[in-house]
């Protein structure tokens, strides 16, 4: 969901992006460096642009989008860390549980071999 949410974000602001390369002197404006932000974001999950929307625009409404976004990617951050750390709980778990399994079908072999066994000594 997370996701949907910086997809749409970069869809809706694109059309920003257009407009401001078509007007000449908005290179720095808050828009564009929101949009710039967000493909930093990204791609590396730190944006200087971010930081110079906060400085440079302090009054912006994009700064309030920037933050929700660098918010939103550290917690899908925090979340990524725990899931990966869970698969190598679980993968770890499996292993083990493979391991026993081979345990238990060889010793189920040698107590079939040790029953043919004592068949053929009782005949």
């Amino acid at each position: 969901m997370p996701i949907l949410i910086l997809i749409l974000t970069l869809l809706l602001t694109g059309g920003c992006a257009a407009v401001n390369r078509l007007v000449p002197g908005t290179a720095d404006t808050a828009t564009t460096l929101f949009i710039q932000g967000v493909h930093e974001v990204a791609e590396g999950g730190k944006s200087p642009a971010f930081e110079k929307l906060r400085k440079d625009y302090p009054d912006s409404p994009w700064n309030a989008e920037a933050r929700a976004l660098l918010d939103m990617t550290k917690e899908q951050n925090r979340r990524l860390a725990a899931l990966q750390q869970d698969k190598t709980r679980c993968r770890r778990d499996y292993d083990q549980l493979v391991q026993k399994n081979n345990q238990l079908q060889a010793d189920q072999e040698k107590l079939k071999n040790l029953m043919i066994e004592i068949e053929r000594r009782t005949k």
